[in-house]
Formats: C-alpha cells, sequence, structure tokens
C-alpha cells in the first residue's frame, strides 16, 4: 500500500449544513441526499462517475463523524468503494476544483480557514500527499476512533457507538493492534450483523454491541461461526427467514444471466 494512502487527510464537507439541516439531531450516522443528487454531480458539475461515488462516501464519513470536518485515510476510501488510491486522490481534487470539499494533509499547516481553494494550490496539496512519506496515522486516530467507525458504518440494525469512553479507546487500541486491518475488522462486524443471534433472536433477546466486539474472543469466535445462522434452525435461534436462501440462489443466478450476456 502507497503512503499516500495512507497518509491522513483532513477534509470539510462545503455546504454540509445541506445534506444534515437537523443540528437538534445531534450524535444521529445519517444525512439527506437529494434526489436529484447524481444528475446536479454528474451534468451541472461535470463530475466524474468516480468522484461523485467518492462524495457519496465522504457524506457517509462526515455523518459517523458528526460533523463536517473530518479525518480520512484515502486507501481506507479505496477499499469501501473499489477505487484505487490514485482514483481517489483525484476524485478529491476534482471535488475541491468544484467546490464541494475543501482538505489538506492533517499535519501541513494552512491559513485557508474559509474551506476555498484555488487549483494550483490543490495540485500542490495533493502533490504533497502523494510524495508524502511522513503523514502516518497517530495510534490515538487510528486505533481507537477506527473500529467505532467501522462498526457504525456495518453494524446494520446493532446499537450504533455514541461515544468512546477511557475503557472503550484502550480495548480499541488493543484490538486494532491485533489485526491492524479494515478488511478484517469490516467483516468480522458484517457478520455480526447479519447473524439472527447478535441481533437479538434468541431466548433472552441479547443484541451484540460494540462493546461485545472488544472482547478479546470475540472476533476469532466470528470467524470461527459461532455466531452463524444454522441451516434448519427454527426463528428465534439464527437462522434466515423461511426463503431467503431462495431469493438469494434466485439473484444470483440473474446476475449471472446477465454477465453471461455482456
Amino acid at each position: 500500500m502507497s503512503r499516500a494512502g495512507d497518509a491522513w487527510l483532513q477534509v470539510e464537507i462545503i455546504g454540509w449544513e445541506k445534506y444534515n439541516p437537523r443540528s437538534d439531531r445531534g450524535g444521529f450516522s445519517w444525512f439527506r441526499m437529494d434526489n436529484s443528487f447524481f444528475l446536479h454531480m454528474r451534468q451541472r458539475k461535470g463530475v466524474s462517475g468516480s468522484a461523485t461515488v467518492l462524495m457519496c462516501f465522504l457524506l457517509a464519513e462526515c455523518s459517523i463523524a458528526d460533523g463536517k470536518i473530518f479525518k480520512l485515510r484515502p486507501a481506507f476510501a479505496a477499499e469501501m468503494i473499489g477505487l484505487t488510491v490514485p482514483e481517489v486522490l483525484s476524485g478529491l481534487s476534482e471535488l475541491a476544483k468544484t467546490g464541494e470539499i475543501f482538505f489538506k494533509p492533517l499535519e501541513a499547516a494552512s491559513s485557508q480557514t474559509d474551506g476555498r481553494t484555488d487549483e494550483t494550490d490543490e495540485t500542490r496539496r495533493t502533490d504533497e500527499i502523494v510524495n508524502s512519506a511522513e503523514a502516518e496515522p497517530t495510534p490515538a486516530a487510528s486505533e481507537t476512533s477506527h473500529l467505532a467507525n467501522l462498526w457504525n458504518q456495518f453494524c446494520g440494525d446493532l446499537p450504533k457507538v455514541r461515544g468512546l469512553s477511557k475503557e472503550r479507546r484502550r480495548k480499541s487500541e488493543i484490538r486494532w493492534r491485533e489485526n491492524p486491518s479494515t478488511e478484517y475488522w469490516g467483516e468480522i462486524v458484517v457478520r455480526m450483523s447479519k447473524s439472527r443471534f447478535c441481533r437479538g433472536e434468541n431466548k433472552t433477546g441479547w443484541k451484540a454491541t460494540f462493546d461485545f466486539l472488544l472482547q478479546p474472543d470475540t472476533h476469532l469466535k466470528v470467524l470461527e461461526g459461532k455466531y452463524d445462522d444454522r441451516k434448519g434452525s427454527p426463528p428465534g435461534s439464527g437462522s434466515p427467514p423461511a426463503g431467503v436462501h431462495q431469493r438469494a440462489d434466485d439473484l444470483d443466478s440473474t446476475i449471472a444471466d446477465l454477465l453471461g450476456g455482456a
């Protein structure tokens, strides 16, 4: 993975208020998008498709951070939305030039505070990111908040994280150092979110939480399939509803047919 992808950036969504108009609903990981968003970005502003998808991801990350300014690692964005790191950096530059965002290396000094930038400054800023070998994430940034962000992004109907206590931060650091991989922890959270047992369909109604994820053996048990739904198990014991597997098979078959005829 390139140094450019590992560098931390500070990103600001220009006009964040129009995407999150309910300032009284602080702490909720959501944002509002107009139904003409893609038309506006692609046809009126001439933004590329990859940059438009990146903008959607940035809005999601901003809502998780609960503020218009947040931290971003290009490699993480690339992994989440299926782009390369250069495509993410190019997309950031494109979005900055069209006035959608403002971004800079997290550790770089900057006197600009109004969120505006010009093409020359943005090109220089992007070149600094690509060539930088110093912008490494600090332990506090990468090890305490990263797991919480992944949890909130992929936990589905499970309870979201609303804050990080000192004990949560300590456990997050330990877990992240054991497996410093967004792919690894993303898979863990996704599998928990798909587990009927973890979602509360069990004899006691217990639901998996972020604190449960932070326990020493939870991630290993999830990978080993301890909480996976079992075929033929009755409702409430962790199996998916009747017909779900069949519908998934039908969908897979349809997609295969489409790909075969492409």
